[in-house]
């Protein structure tokens, strides 16, 4: 017999998951997640302030690749030269030019099609936060509260002084505390 898994994600899982800012994720890997949705592999579950983050994040986020591609061709516009000697077949010059016109034709492909981009993200994110597979769990007074207490006794996630951590707290009450919904009811003990 096969268990149902529950997975619950945070925003930055499901920001990297979308825009690969830690250069590990793959269109696979997304097409893969889906799947697991898809096939009744998994069960994922979103606290109600994930999904708001997501949505408020994306677009900066898809801005981030832009401003970061443009940062690349500014650097290679800065790259020196050597003059003091000759050295066959290093010629900056020329090496600049050659990545100039690649990284121009990617900065420009990124913003024809930044539009396109961005709302095929937005379907993806909806895709899977509107998924059968997806519990949206409402952040409720109750977790609220609990979230403050959090907080009032420095426990994780705010015994960092210096970082605001409320939704990070919020995300921890949600998970220690979403089993006791009756929205989520778990099949079998081992599913935990």
């Amino acid at each position: 017999q096969l268990h149902m898994r529950y997975v619950m994600m945070d925003t930055n899982i499901l920001l990297d998951m979308i825009i690969d800012r830690r250069k590990n994720v793959s269109v696979d890997l997304v097409e893969s997640f889906i799947k697991l949705l898809n096939y009744n592999e998994i069960k994922l579950i979103i606290p109600e302030i994930v999904m708001h983050e997501t949505n408020k994040h994306i677009e900066e986020q898809l801005d981030l690749v832009g401003k970061k591609i443009f940062n690349v061709k500014k650097s290679i516009q800065d790259m020196c030269g050597i003059n003091g000697c000759k050295v066959e077949e290093f010629n900056i010059e020329d090496e600049k030019k050659t990545l100039s016109l690649k990284i121009n034709e990617l900065y420009e492909k990124y913003k024809s099609n930044k539009r396109e981009y961005l709302i095929n993200i937005k379907l993806t994110i909806q895709n899977i936060f509107n998924h059968d597979n997806c519990i949206i769990v409402q952040d409720t007074e109750q977790l609220r509260n609990l979230c403050i207490r959090r907080r009032i006794y420095k426990r994780a996630p705010f015994h960092y002084e210096k970082k605001e951590s409320y939704a990070d707290g919020l995300i921890t009450e949600t998970l220690i505390h979403c089993w006791e919904d009756n929205d989520i009811i778990l099949q079998d003990e081992d599913d935990i």
